[in-house]
């Protein structure tokens, strides 16, 4: 509980909407809930026949709402990559060493300080990709099906 309660780092959408709402549990009931809801609009509206599409995405979904994702974290979504190629994981997985820089600013100065400007560099492309992926490649995805 008390990690739950007061650990935070490199949450997309969790650090966005706590930036306004400033109260940990309710930031993370609404990342929760904006995650199931994207969850089932996905496996509403893809119809994907392909188990390796639909992980990736269920998994890089929960890292997008999540508030807490190290770097180590996008390792299981590269695992997944050979079978199920997105520039959305490849940009993650290339943009995630930026919250490095958190970690090296602690260790060298004691200040755990976590960059906005940082996040959007991370998170903008990778979600900017993902829509284009589910709309653009997922109406292909589906004329094949």
């Amino acid at each position: 509980m008390k990690f739950t309660k007061n650990w935070t780092f490199n949450g997309s959408i969790f650090s966005f909407i706590n930036s306004f709402l400033e109260h940990n549990q309710k930031s993370r009931l609404i990342c929760l809930f904006l995650y199931a809801v994207v969850f089932l609009l996905y496996y509403i509206y893809t119809k994907r026949a392909h188990i390796e599409i639909d992980l990736y995405y269920t998994y890089l979904l929960m890292l997008i709402f999540s508030p807490v994702v190290h770097p180590w974290y996008i390792g299981w979504l590269i695992i997944l990559l050979p079978v199920a190629p997105r520039p959305s994981g490849i940009f993650y997985a290339a943009l995630g060493s930026l919250t490095a820089i958190t970690i090296m600013n602690y260790q060298l100065y004691g200040v755990w300080k976590e960059y906005s400007l940082l996040l959007i560099a991370e998170y903008l492309p990778v979600i900017v990709l993902i829509v284009r992926e589910l709309i653009f490649d997922g109406r292909e995805i589906n004329v094949k099906n």
